[in-house]
């Protein structure tokens, strides 16, 4: 059997319960109530505080989703690799061209093979 990671969420609830679960068992022991019911009251205060502690730990994550390598052929992944740097590619060439300016004269000038003599 092999233990939890250190950073696991239960793992620092279950270290948190037992803490909390000696410091009442102590402290009602100390306060003179019978031992059975120190035990008692103790674990029930270290169960809420694994809870809490837990719960505070806690941060959802998304669910990730992995993609079969098997159904998936390397021709596919390569073609969705190519247009995704295509789709890039034609994002950035829209950023860094530069804008054309047009006036009448330029217009004019441009459509001239157009005129009949």
């Amino acid at each position: 059997m092999s233990l939890p990671p250190a950073n696991d969420v239960f793992s620092k609830g279950f270290g948190a319960g037992i803490q909390v679960w000696l410091f009442f068992l102590l402290a009602f022991y100390l306060l003179r109530y019978p031992v059975p019911l120190s035990i008692l009251l103790g674990a029930m205060g270290g169960v809420a505080a694994g809870f809490i502690v837990g719960w505070w730990e806690w941060k959802p994550g998304k669910a990730v989703v992995e993609e079969d390598v098997e159904e998936a052929s390397l021709e596919e992944v390569a073609q969705t690799r190519k247009r995704k740097r295509r789709n890039y590619a034609r994002m950035r060439n829209a950023r860094n061209k530069p804008e054309m300016k047009w006036d009448w004269n330029t217009l004019k000038d441009s459509m001239a093979f157009w005129r009949r003599s």
